[in-house]
């Protein structure tokens, strides 16, 4: 399955060491997903908000428009993810939308999205779906 994914790091952080400490988390992606990674905006399909580290809130406030919702979260045990996670959380619901916090790399973690993935791909074809009529109302049905 494939799932497209947005890594929101902050810089302040260093992104070599960054990245190192993610490596458990980018495996885990990699040998259950073909991984796409894309910017906000570029996406088709299923999304994926990687927070690696905390401080990260503003820029997820700079994208949040560009994306689809709901919003699906992956935060990481360490670099102040959690928090952050949980803030873009909070500010998701307070805009009305809805949205999943996705925490640990676990065979409950890949049930959960491969749940959401196929919950977007329904709802992709549903509102691609081409539906029509032929022919005018017809006067017996309506007064």
């Amino acid at each position: 399955m494939r799932i497209n994914v947005i890594k929101l790091m902050s810089p302040l952080h260093g992104e070599k060491r960054v990245l190192k400490s993610v490596e458990p988390t980018m495996e885990f992606l990699r040998k259950n997903y073909e991984v796409k990674f894309v910017e906000p905006g570029e996406a088709e399909g299923f999304t994926l908000i990687w927070v690696m580290t905390g401080g990260v809130e503003g820029k997820f406030r700079e994208i949040y428009e560009k994306l689809e919702k709901p919003v699906v979260i992956l935060s990481e045990g360490i670099n102040n993810s959690l928090a952050a996670s949980m803030e873009i959380l909070s500010y998701v619901k307070s805009r009305g939308d809805s949205g999943y916090l996705l925490y640990a790399s676990s065979e409950e973690t890949v049930k959960k999205i491969n749940e959401l993935a196929r919950l977007e791909e329904a709802r992709s074809r549903i509102k691609n779906a081409v539906i029509g009529s032929i022919g005018g109302p017809s006067d017996w049905l309506i007064d």
